[in-house]
């Protein structure tokens, strides 16, 4: 058994040295991507070394690993290129993070991927959160939607900012990836029964459905308001609603629709899971799609940074237009 001590909440495997000089050893590793738990785990069951290491270590991302060692030289090989130290401690080895600069060698399985986030109008998008799928490596876009960040070819960038849809692009061998992003939607969702399923096949739009039994979301909400809005617009009569209930968690409100309790409008976001699994039917509510606004909050008294301070120059600025 591996006893850490201290600030260690550790990961430990079973196992022990097998010699003082590595005798035996006999490693074969190819990923492209994974974590340190992962290679610690396949070294633990390949040659039957004990690791220990701090919890948060459990994640760090070990790339471009191709290793076919034998003998005691199989650590150097995994770890000391990806800024790993280690050491023996009672026949567990310890890894830690490393002090010393990471080796060119490593590095230069990077380059840098740069680009420019736009709306659906060709606006550039600030804010935009830009990470390594898998990851915690992340940037936001600027003022002006660009990006850089360091990936490698293997590497899939998730795309994400609220009311859009999410976007993930493989990186490859491109260095310049634009990317346009989708606006979240309003969508009419229904239990998945015979009938809802006859009527998804014949092409009808959620808008034919708002007379059928509709569990709603709170009055006043953005969702709410929304869809008021909109049935203005199309010329219907909010109070021609059948409104069976009205609640403010849309988790509920999804549970409820499953189970056949009635129909809702919801983002077609919050339900790709239940659509994804067959409990729910989703019907856009026209060619054109429902969209929402989402708002920006801030209290006014607080004293914002600079860089908080452009955001929301630039976000007043640009919906005053």
């Amino acid at each position: 058994m591996v006893l850490c001590a201290g600030a260690f909440g550790c990961y430990a495997a079973q196992g022990s040295l097998p010699g003082a000089q590595g005798q035996g050893y006999d490693l074969n590793l190819s990923y492209s991507r994974t974590t340190l738990k992962a290679v610690a785990d396949a070294i633990t069951q390949q040659v039957g070394i004990a690791f220990s290491y701090e919890t948060a270590l459990a994640g760090y991302p070990m790339e471009n690993l191709e290793v076919s060692e034998k003998g005691a030289t199989i650590l150097a090989a995994v770890f000391t290129p990806r800024g790993i130290d280690y050491r023996v401690v009672d026949k567990v080895v310890v890894l830690t993070r490393s002090t010393r600069p990471v080796p060119a060698a490593s590095a230069a399985a990077k380059s840098e991927v740069k680009g420019v986030v736009r709306d659906a109008a060709g606006n550039p998008m600030i804010g935009v959160t830009v990470t390594i799928k898998g990851t915690l490596v992340g940037v936001s876009t600027g003022v002006d939607g660009g990006y850089a960040i360091p990936a490698d070819g293997n590497a899939t960038l998730l795309f994400s900012y609220i009311g859009y849809r999410p976007h993930e692009e493989v990186v490859g061998r491109r260095t310049q990836i634009d990317v346009t992003m989708q606006e979240d939607e309003l969508v009419m969702v229904t239990p998945n029964t015979a009938r809802y399923q006859a009527l998804l096949r014949r092409g009808a739009w959620g808008r034919e459905l708002l007379g059928e039994p509709t569990i709603a979301r709170e009055q006043g909400s953005g969702t709410d308001r929304t869809l008021q809005r909109y049935m203005a617009r199309m010329g219907y009569d909010p109070r021609d609603l059948h409104i069976v209930a009205r609640l403010d968690d849309p988790e509920t409100i999804k549970r409820m629709v499953t189970q056949g309790a009635g129909v809702s409008v919801l983002s077609a976001l919050s339900v790709r899971q239940e659509r994804k699994d067959g409990r729910a039917l989703v019907f856009p509510m026209d060619g054109e799609g429902l969209r929402r606004t989402i708002y920006l909050a801030h209290r006014q008294n607080l004293a914002c940074t600079a860089g908080e301070k452009q955001f929301l120059s630039f976000v007043q600025g640009y919906y005053q237009k």
